[in-house]
Protein backbone atom coordinates (compact mmCIF):
# COMPACT_ATOMS: atom_id res chain seq x y z
CA UNK A 1 0.00 0.00 0.00
CA UNK A 2 1.67 3.53 -0.66
CA UNK A 3 0.99 6.34 1.62
CA UNK A 4 -1.40 9.19 0.03
CA UNK A 5 -2.58 11.35 3.13
CA UNK A 6 -1.56 12.15 5.78
CA UNK A 7 -4.02 14.78 7.42
CA UNK A 8 -5.52 13.63 11.25
CA UNK A 9 -8.45 16.15 10.15
CA UNK A 10 -9.08 14.01 6.74
CA UNK A 11 -8.99 10.86 9.13
CA UNK A 12 -11.74 12.59 11.39
CA UNK A 13 -13.97 13.65 8.92
CA UNK A 14 -13.94 10.07 7.46
CA UNK A 15 -15.33 8.89 11.28
CA UNK A 16 -18.08 11.31 10.19
CA UNK A 17 -18.83 10.20 7.28
CA UNK A 18 -18.97 6.77 8.27
CA UNK A 19 -20.25 7.50 11.90
CA UNK A 20 -23.75 8.73 9.61
CA UNK A 21 -23.64 5.63 7.51
CA UNK A 22 -23.54 3.25 10.67
CA UNK A 23 -26.70 5.16 12.02
CA UNK A 24 -28.52 4.35 8.61
CA UNK A 25 -27.62 0.52 9.07
CA UNK A 26 -28.76 0.76 12.75
CA UNK A 27 -31.90 1.88 12.51
CA UNK A 28 -32.45 -1.09 9.64
CA UNK A 29 -33.66 -4.45 11.10
CA UNK A 30 -31.51 -7.25 9.79
CA UNK A 31 -32.94 -10.54 11.70
CA UNK A 32 -36.01 -11.78 13.66
CA UNK A 33 -36.66 -10.74 17.10
CA UNK A 34 -34.27 -12.37 19.81
CA UNK A 35 -36.49 -13.44 22.07
CA UNK A 36 -36.88 -9.68 24.02
CA UNK A 37 -37.68 -5.83 22.53
CA UNK A 38 -35.77 -5.16 19.95
CA UNK A 39 -34.38 -6.25 16.61
CA UNK A 40 -30.58 -6.89 15.45
CA UNK A 41 -29.59 -4.36 13.08
CA UNK A 42 -28.22 -4.35 9.81
CA UNK A 43 -25.23 -2.60 11.58
CA UNK A 44 -23.85 -6.40 12.43
CA UNK A 45 -22.79 -6.16 8.81
CA UNK A 46 -21.83 -2.52 8.44
CA UNK A 47 -19.66 -2.31 11.34
CA UNK A 48 -16.36 -4.99 10.21
CA UNK A 49 -17.16 -2.71 7.46
CA UNK A 50 -16.06 0.38 8.91
CA UNK A 51 -13.39 -1.28 10.70
CA UNK A 52 -11.81 -2.42 7.41
CA UNK A 53 -11.82 0.96 5.86
CA UNK A 54 -10.77 3.13 8.89
CA UNK A 55 -8.93 0.19 11.37
CA UNK A 56 -9.67 -1.15 14.37
CA UNK A 57 -9.67 1.96 16.51
CA UNK A 58 -11.08 4.85 14.29
CA UNK A 59 -13.50 1.87 12.67
CA UNK A 60 -14.83 1.28 16.53
CA UNK A 61 -14.81 5.03 17.34
CA UNK A 62 -17.04 5.73 14.02
CA UNK A 63 -19.11 2.90 14.81
CA UNK A 64 -19.72 3.47 18.79
CA UNK A 65 -20.57 7.01 18.03
CA UNK A 66 -23.16 5.48 14.65
CA UNK A 67 -24.84 3.39 16.71
CA UNK A 68 -25.52 5.64 19.68
CA UNK A 69 -27.25 8.13 17.44
CA UNK A 70 -29.19 5.12 15.78
CA UNK A 71 -30.55 3.77 18.89
CA UNK A 72 -31.53 7.11 19.82
CA UNK A 73 -33.76 7.36 16.68
CA UNK A 74 -34.74 3.90 16.95
CA UNK A 75 -34.71 2.39 20.37
CA UNK A 76 -35.59 -1.09 18.93
CA UNK A 77 -31.77 -1.30 17.78
CA UNK A 78 -30.59 -0.86 21.48
CA UNK A 79 -31.40 -4.78 22.40
CA UNK A 80 -29.37 -4.05 25.23
CA UNK A 81 -30.08 -0.42 25.55
CA UNK A 82 -26.85 1.56 24.96
CA UNK A 83 -24.53 -1.89 25.80
CA UNK A 84 -24.96 -2.70 22.52
CA UNK A 85 -22.70 -0.78 20.71
CA UNK A 86 -20.20 -2.32 22.50
CA UNK A 87 -20.40 -5.59 21.10
CA UNK A 88 -21.10 -4.01 17.54
CA UNK A 89 -17.67 -2.18 18.20
CA UNK A 90 -15.85 -5.06 18.54
CA UNK A 91 -16.41 -6.60 15.49
CA UNK A 92 -14.84 -3.25 13.76
CA UNK A 93 -11.96 -3.61 15.91
CA UNK A 94 -11.80 -7.34 15.05
CA UNK A 95 -12.28 -6.60 11.37
CA UNK A 96 -9.69 -3.79 11.39
CA UNK A 97 -7.24 -5.56 13.67
CA UNK A 98 -7.18 -8.07 11.15
CA UNK A 99 -6.77 -5.89 7.76
CA UNK A 100 -3.53 -4.07 9.51
CA UNK A 101 -2.01 -6.83 10.18
CA UNK A 102 -2.44 -6.62 14.26
CA UNK A 103 -4.39 -9.93 13.95
CA UNK A 104 -3.01 -10.89 17.47
CA UNK A 105 -5.06 -8.22 19.11
CA UNK A 106 -8.42 -10.45 17.64
CA UNK A 107 -7.77 -13.76 20.48
CA UNK A 108 -8.27 -11.31 23.49
CA UNK A 109 -11.13 -9.50 22.23
CA UNK A 110 -12.75 -12.86 21.74
CA UNK A 111 -11.84 -15.05 24.48
CA UNK A 112 -12.64 -11.97 26.70
CA UNK A 113 -16.41 -12.42 25.46
CA UNK A 114 -16.62 -16.12 25.23
CA UNK A 115 -15.33 -16.33 28.98
CA UNK A 116 -16.94 -13.75 30.21
CA UNK A 117 -20.03 -15.80 28.81
CA UNK A 118 -19.47 -18.91 30.45
CA UNK A 119 -18.92 -17.04 33.62
CA UNK A 120 -21.92 -14.95 33.55
CA UNK A 121 -25.15 -15.83 35.46
CA UNK A 122 -26.84 -18.21 32.17
CA UNK A 123 -23.10 -19.72 30.78
CA UNK A 124 -23.13 -23.13 32.76
CA UNK A 125 -26.83 -23.48 31.64
CA UNK A 126 -26.32 -23.39 28.08
CA UNK A 127 -23.01 -24.48 26.94
CA UNK A 128 -24.25 -25.92 23.91
CA UNK A 129 -24.79 -22.39 22.83
CA UNK A 130 -21.25 -21.49 22.11
CA UNK A 131 -20.65 -24.63 19.69
CA UNK A 132 -19.57 -22.44 16.98
CA UNK A 133 -18.06 -20.15 18.92
CA UNK A 134 -15.57 -22.77 19.84
CA UNK A 135 -15.15 -23.82 16.59
CA UNK A 136 -15.02 -20.09 15.60
CA UNK A 137 -11.76 -20.51 18.15
CA UNK A 138 -9.44 -22.35 15.22
CA UNK A 139 -9.35 -19.50 13.15
CA UNK A 140 -8.92 -17.01 16.10
CA UNK A 141 -5.98 -19.14 17.55
CA UNK A 142 -4.47 -19.39 13.60
CA UNK A 143 -4.34 -15.45 13.80
CA UNK A 144 -2.65 -15.33 16.77
CA UNK A 145 0.26 -16.64 14.74
CA UNK A 146 2.20 -13.60 13.68
CA UNK A 147 3.01 -15.59 10.17
CA UNK A 148 -0.77 -16.25 9.61
CA UNK A 149 -1.44 -12.76 10.44
CA UNK A 150 0.83 -11.50 8.10
CA UNK A 151 -0.46 -13.70 4.95
CA UNK A 152 -3.93 -12.99 5.51
CA UNK A 153 -2.83 -8.95 5.46
CA UNK A 154 -1.09 -10.30 2.61
CA UNK A 155 -4.05 -11.71 0.66
CA UNK A 156 -6.40 -8.71 1.60
CA UNK A 157 -4.00 -6.25 -0.13
CA UNK A 158 -3.65 -8.61 -3.62
CA UNK A 159 -6.89 -7.20 -5.25
CA UNK A 160 -5.67 -8.87 -8.42
CA UNK A 161 -5.77 -12.39 -7.24
CA UNK A 162 -9.61 -12.81 -6.69
CA UNK A 163 -9.68 -16.30 -5.08
CA UNK A 164 -7.05 -14.77 -2.31
CA UNK A 165 -9.02 -11.61 -1.56
CA UNK A 166 -12.41 -13.85 -1.04
CA UNK A 167 -10.83 -16.19 1.39
CA UNK A 168 -8.98 -13.79 3.35
CA UNK A 169 -12.09 -11.46 3.48
CA UNK A 170 -14.65 -14.53 4.49
CA UNK A 171 -12.51 -15.43 7.27
CA UNK A 172 -12.14 -11.56 8.35
CA UNK A 173 -15.99 -11.22 7.94
CA UNK A 174 -16.95 -14.88 9.78
CA UNK A 175 -13.84 -13.57 12.81
CA UNK A 176 -15.73 -10.45 12.91
CA UNK A 177 -19.09 -11.40 13.30
CA UNK A 178 -18.46 -13.86 15.37
CA UNK A 179 -16.72 -11.96 17.99
CA UNK A 180 -19.95 -9.62 17.65
CA UNK A 181 -21.74 -12.18 18.86
CA UNK A 182 -20.41 -13.84 21.86
CA UNK A 183 -19.70 -10.21 22.79
CA UNK A 184 -23.27 -9.40 22.41
CA UNK A 185 -24.40 -12.43 24.23
CA UNK A 186 -22.29 -11.75 27.07
CA UNK A 187 -23.41 -8.52 27.53
CA UNK A 188 -27.08 -9.67 27.10
CA UNK A 189 -26.48 -12.24 29.67
CA UNK A 190 -25.71 -9.84 32.54
CA UNK A 191 -27.62 -6.83 30.82
CA UNK A 192 -30.96 -8.89 31.31
CA UNK A 193 -30.71 -11.07 34.17
CA UNK A 194 -28.53 -8.08 36.33
CA UNK A 195 -30.78 -4.73 34.96
CA UNK A 196 -33.55 -5.91 33.71
CA UNK A 197 -34.58 -8.87 36.23
CA UNK A 198 -34.67 -11.74 33.97
CA UNK A 199 -34.85 -15.07 35.27
CA UNK A 200 -31.35 -17.02 34.92
CA UNK A 201 -32.98 -20.38 33.51
CA UNK A 202 -35.44 -18.33 31.54
CA UNK A 203 -32.81 -16.23 29.81
CA UNK A 204 -30.62 -19.75 29.46
CA UNK A 205 -33.54 -21.45 27.60
CA UNK A 206 -33.76 -17.79 25.18
CA UNK A 207 -30.08 -18.68 24.04
CA UNK A 208 -30.70 -22.30 23.73
CA UNK A 209 -33.74 -21.66 21.60
CA UNK A 210 -31.49 -20.09 18.72
CA UNK A 211 -28.73 -22.69 19.22
CA UNK A 212 -29.42 -23.98 15.67
CA UNK A 213 -30.81 -20.10 14.19
CA UNK A 214 -27.86 -17.69 15.10
CA UNK A 215 -25.19 -20.00 13.14
CA UNK A 216 -27.35 -19.03 9.98
CA UNK A 217 -27.60 -15.64 10.72
CA UNK A 218 -24.06 -14.91 11.38
CA UNK A 219 -23.08 -17.20 7.99
CA UNK A 220 -25.83 -14.83 6.14
CA UNK A 221 -24.19 -11.76 7.43
CA UNK A 222 -20.64 -13.09 6.76
CA UNK A 223 -21.86 -14.03 3.11
CA UNK A 224 -23.01 -10.63 2.69
CA UNK A 225 -19.96 -8.74 4.12
CA UNK A 226 -17.83 -10.94 1.82
CA UNK A 227 -19.13 -10.00 -1.12
CA UNK A 228 -19.55 -6.12 -0.19
CA UNK A 229 -16.29 -5.90 1.04
CA UNK A 230 -14.61 -7.93 -2.08
CA UNK A 231 -16.27 -5.65 -4.37
CA UNK A 232 -15.54 -2.57 -2.38
CA UNK A 233 -12.20 -3.38 -2.35
CA UNK A 234 -11.86 -4.46 -6.63
CA UNK A 235 -13.77 -1.19 -7.23
CA UNK A 236 -11.68 0.88 -5.03
CA UNK A 237 -8.45 -0.46 -6.28
CA UNK A 238 -6.89 3.18 -7.22
CA UNK A 239 -9.08 5.12 -4.59
CA UNK A 240 -8.01 6.42 -1.72
CA UNK A 241 -10.30 4.74 0.98
CA UNK A 242 -8.48 2.70 3.56
CA UNK A 243 -6.14 3.61 6.54
CA UNK A 244 -3.20 1.71 6.89
CA UNK A 245 -2.06 0.32 10.48
CA UNK A 246 0.12 3.76 10.75
CA UNK A 247 -3.02 5.30 10.84
CA UNK A 248 -2.71 6.98 7.77
CA UNK A 249 -4.68 6.42 4.30
CA UNK A 250 -3.69 4.09 1.44
CA UNK A 251 -4.76 2.75 -1.77
CA UNK A 252 -6.05 -0.88 -2.09
CA UNK A 253 -3.76 -2.53 -4.47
Amino acid sequence: MSIVVRSPAHQWALVGVFSAFQVITTIVPYSISVGVEGTISVGLVSAPLIGVLLGPVLGAIAVVIGSVLGIMINSSAGIMWYFTPIATASGAFVAGAIRTGRSTLVAPVFLAGLIAFLLGPVGYLCLSYVWLHCITLLPVAALAIPSVGGRVKLYLEQVSDRVRLTSAVALLSFVAVMTDHIVGSAIAAFYFVYMVGFDAAGMAAAFNSVSLLYPLERIVATIILTVVTVALFTAARSSVLLIDEGGELARAE
